[in-house]
């Protein structure tokens, strides 16, 4: 805990520190991912991603710096920033590397401490390929929409792809659409070679999901904007002392 607490709400480089991502550590005490390399990631080789960003960010000094990326389930976050920022519930998966857009956004600089690690012992995988696949084309289709609607607005920052490189800005580009393409067409062909029916409509069916998403009328941004205000609106509701009281007496009557 002393560790975690260390830099948040301390001054860095002249901003203060409202948010600090730890990493994973594997079993094997590593934090690079070492899964088996398939054929179709050549076009959706979302591990070689994560492993640059995870050289560039904790494997190299200093030991606290700006990160493209964050782990949910070891994320240091101040109140000031909690009381900002709302987490967008609309988020299919990825919510943690979502927030982190969602501050950068609002003008905040989430860290990354390369001494704050914890074991993350995760269980297998029970999905399907395809399955996996769609989540991971579903947020990142919503976060990709999330940035192209952005509009200019007062105390905002206008987040690039680039800004977040090399993960996740690397599946928030223009070629989203062909590397989800590619990529499921040849999980397709892998499940035909096995026989497997389903595995190949449903290969084919997250294309055309991708497909729909990214030409929907949606706006993710404004509706991060609106979200926004009613959540400081409700956090401001908690933090009156008035209510405080009203809610210690109900739960210590």
């Amino acid at each position: 805990m002393h560790k975690a607490l260390e830099y948040v709400g301390s001054e860095f480089e002249g901003e203060k520190v409202l948010a600090v991502a730890g990493y994973y550590l594997n079993p094997d005490g590593d934090f690079f991912l070492n899964r088996e390399i398939s054929p179709w990631m050549t076009y959706w080789n979302k591990i070689d991603s994560m492993n640059r960003a995870f050289a560039q960010i904790i494997a190299s000094e200093p030991r606290l710096k700006a990160t493209p990326f964050a782990f949910g389930g070891n994320l240091v976050l101040h109140r000031d920033l909690f009381k900002r920022v709302p987490f967008d519930p609309t988020i299919p998966r990825g919510e943690d590397i979502d927030f982190l857009i969602n501050a950068r956004m609002f003008g905040y600089t989430p860290y990354l401490d390369n001494q704050l690690s914890i074991k993350h012992l995760a269980p297998a995988k029970s999905y399907p390929l395809w399955r996996r696949t769609r989540e991971d084309i579903l947020r990142f289709v919503f976060e990709k929409k999330k940035l192209d609607t952005q509009t200019s607005l007062p105390g905002m920052t206008r987040i690039l792809p680039e800004d977040l490189d090399p993960y996740p800005g690397e599946f928030l580009k223009p070629d989203l659409e062909e590397k989800i393409f590619r990529s499921n067409q040849m999980i397709a062909m892998d499940y035909q070679l096995q026989g497997d029916r389903e595995g190949v409509t449903e290969s084919m069916r997250n294309i055309s999901l991708a497909h729909t998403h990214l030409r929907s009328q949606d706006d993710p941004f404004q509706d991060l904007v609106r979200l926004q205000k009613k959540w400081e609106r409700l956090m401001s509701h908690f933090a009156d002392e008035a209510m405080a009281a009203e809610v210690n007496e109900k739960l210590h009557p």
